[in-house]
């Protein structure tokens, strides 16, 4: 399945299942912000990012709210680019090896954490993996792209199966991963 069609899936499901959810994604991102992005990046969005974008362009941050991975919450292009770039200054002035500039934070959790988009070119392009500031990445929360960690996702929700060693319940309306 490709990401488009994944990520319509989710949609309908989350209209029937969880609409407090579905509320809480933001609107598609415009063509100008996807360019603003880029530019600020300084590269082409992979189009299963740029796919992710135009779907919703980030999510109200509160319980119930939609989740790439649990406890992570898709951030908005805006967002995207402050992240990266102040990852990238950070690494910089720190630790060169601690960031990638190629890397694109996707979601972050409440902790300093991101789910991240490789955008090497032809090395490891799209891989995508959770990162943390004091431990870099993640090995259990990795991925050879978005497509794989969206059929995961869709698995779970549909499924009801734990996931990342996260279970959820559905609660006024909305999607709570424990």
């Amino acid at each position: 399945m490709t990401v488009a069609v994944i990520l319509a899936d989710l949609d309908q499901w989350l209209a029937v299942n969880a609409p407090r959810t579905l509320s809480l994604l933001h609107p598609p991102a415009s063509q100008e912000q996807l360019q603003e992005l880029e530019s600020r990046l300084g590269f082409a969005l992979l189009p299963e990012v740029a796919s992710t974008l135009r779907w919703h362009n980030g999510a109200t941050e509160e319980m119930g709210g939609f989740q790439l991975a649990p406890t992570y919450w898709l951030t908005d292009a805006a967002r995207v680019a402050g992240d990266a770039s102040r990852l990238r200054a950070t690494a910089r002035a720190s630790n060169p090896e601690a960031w990638d500039v190629h890397w694109v934070p996707l979601a972050a959790d409440r902790c300093g954490g991101y789910l991240v988009v490789d955008h090497t070119p032809d090395v490891d392009t799209g891989r995508t993996f959770l990162w943390e500031p004091e431990n870099g990445e993640d090995a259990m929360g990795s991925w050879t792209g978005l497509a794989e960690l969206y059929s995961e996702l869709r698995s779970a929700l549909l499924g009801g199966a734990p996931w990342q060693d996260n279970s959820y319940q559905l609660v006024d309306g909305g999607v709570e991963w424990e």
